[in-house]
């Protein structure tokens, strides 16, 4: 009798001690650690709690068991629980056995696996569990009715979901046309340089193309009902919310007049981006939507009211910081930015948009690729300059007013985008860059000088076309009929057709 009371009392401590475990400790059973429910017998690999910064540190091959036994108790292993190896850099091989049902959040995130196979008992995984560095392949066991893998993706069993996209894989992938959703982060940290979503998606998640340096357009098939594409940057379909900018575009770049707002974290770790063009249509910015742009030379915004900002939008804390890039606004807006909410962390570095200024005595348009240089002169006794761009139909594109300083003090604009020029220390005129204009396209500028009681001192008009090729009409499609008319200009081979002129490669030039 003392020996069976004996053995029970051994029994229940065992079961106390595993639950203890479970619920503040670990149990490390050869090279890794676990938690144990003693109430189903089963177990979950698990971190090593005590030291997560060294989490299983120089470990390079996971064989996880199917069955562990602790005092005498054996435990099915049944899952790998959040962040179990996370940090485990060193890991390059893992072995998951049929007893798993679940993957938990990160569970393998940061480890150094180049592939892994998942087994068709597991029936769930969680975010980013394979946000692996060097991973280039997930593949799925063929008969796991809840998860598939295509081409080393991860799907949902239908493919109608993406899940996670192997970080480690480089180049330019199509999302397959079956696809409905993009789940949260399924692209998040990846190597790939351009992506294509197609038709079919409805649903793209939070930060789905978050920290991929490497990734440099993302762009959408045009009959998407739901998302769009200009230039590589991801927006809603109308055009009116810009999703995400990818962290690999360079350079300068101004959002599209149609944009009210900017989606949180729409340009986070968008590093190699020097300036941005922030036009006067926005009204919000989302939360870190300028995080961890480090090469951020100058910001423009042209809303005449600060726009509200959500959480941190150019930091990761809400603690006051002084900006050393300027943030040039209008003329008459300064106060405002200067008293509003986050923009008024830039201080004095609050400057009104100016145009150049430059050594000019008529107006002279140098054309770009999707815009133009407008330079005018000073006129003597002049309070405003007008500068009203109106396209071959004599629509107005565009008007800007600039004060006698030639300082941008109110802005009209329809066309997808624009930026101003950088100062300059000449005193006989000034010029101001447009850019978002259509290309290969016919536009008149007028530059109408007015006095301080509005009456017209100068006006002048000048056309110009846009280099690079039309937008309108990118390619003519089959053989030439015979009705059109062949133009030769300067050795050239152009194509008429009604009012309309084609260049042999079909781009519509004026």
């Amino acid at each position: 009798m003392k020996n069976r009371l004996f053995c029970l009392v051994c029994i229940l401590l065992a079961d106390i001690g595993a639950i203890f475990a479970w619920d503040y400790w670990q149990v490390k059973i050869d090279s890794l650690y676990y938690n144990l429910d003693a109430t189903n017998r089963t177990a979950e690999v698990t971190y090593q709690k005590l030291n997560l910064s060294t989490n299983y540190s120089g470990l390079t091959t996971a064989n996880i068991p199917e069955k562990v036994t602790h005092n005498s108790v054996t435990y099915n292993i049944t899952s790998i629980g959040d962040y179990a190896f996370r940090f485990c850099t060193s890991l390059t091989s893992v072995t998951i056995p049929s007893s798993i049902t679940s993957i938990g959040r990160e569970a393998f995130r940061w480890c150094g696996l180049p592939s892994v196979t998942i087994p068709s008992s597991v029936t769930s995984i969680g975010e980013m569990a394979f946000d692996c560095n060097y991973l280039t392949e997930i593949n799925v066991a063929t008969d796991n009715s809840n998860y598939s893998s295509q081409e080393g993706v991860l799907f949902n069993k239908g493919t109608t979901a993406l899940i996670q996209y192997p970080r480690g894989r480089c180049g330019v992938y199509t999302i397959p046309s079956n696809v409905i959703c993009i789940e949260r982060f399924a692209f998040y940290c990846c190597s790939l340089t351009s992506v294509t979503i197609p038709q079919s998606v409805a649903s793209i998640g939070e930060v789905a193309f978050g920290y991929s340096f490497a990734l440099t357009e993302i762009n959408v098939a045009a009959d998407n009902t739901s998302f769009s594409s200009i230039d590589g940057v991801l927006f809603n379909k109308p055009q009116t919310i810009l999703i995400q900018c990818p962290c690999g575009k360079e350079g300068v770049y101004a959002i599209p007049s149609s944009v009210t707002q900017i989606g949180d974290n729409a340009f986070d770790y968008c590093i190699s981006l020097t300036s941005v063009t922030i036009p006067n249509s926005v009204t919000s910015i989302g939360s870190g939507a300028f995080v961890d742009c480090k090469g951020l030379t100058s910001i423009t915004c042209e809303a005449i009211v600060p726009p509200t900002c959500g959480g941190s939008i150019f930091i990761f804390t809400t603690t006051t910081q002084t900006y050393s890039y300027p943030l040039y606004v209008l003329t008459g807006s300064v106060a405002a930015y200067k008293a509003a909410d986050q923009w008024k962390n830039f201080g004095d570095n609050i400057k009104p948009i100016q145009a150049s200024e430059v050594d000019i005595t008529d107006v002279v348009v140098e054309p770009t690729d999707n815009g133009a240089v407008i330079q005018w002169p000073t006129i003597s006794g002049a309070y405003t300059y007008e500068l009203v761009i109106k396209d071959r139909n004599g629509n107005i594109v565009c008007t800007l007013i600039f004060n006698e300083q030639g300082q941008l003090t109110s802005i009209a604009f329809n066309a997808p985008k624009r930026h101003n020029a950088p100062q300059q220390t000449q005193t006989a005129g000034f010029a101001f860059t447009v850019t978002g204009l259509d290309s290969g396209t016919r536009y008149t500028a007028t530059i109408t000088s007015k006095a301080s009681n509005g009456s017209v001192l100068n006006t002048k008009t000048v056309s110009f076309t846009t280099t690079g090729q039309s937008q309108a009409i990118n390619h003519l499609n089959g053989e030439p009929s015979v009705d059109n008319k062949k133009i030769i200009r300067n050795g050239q081979l152009f194509i008429q057709q009604g009012d309309k002129i084609y260049n042999a490669q079909g781009a519509r030039i004026e």
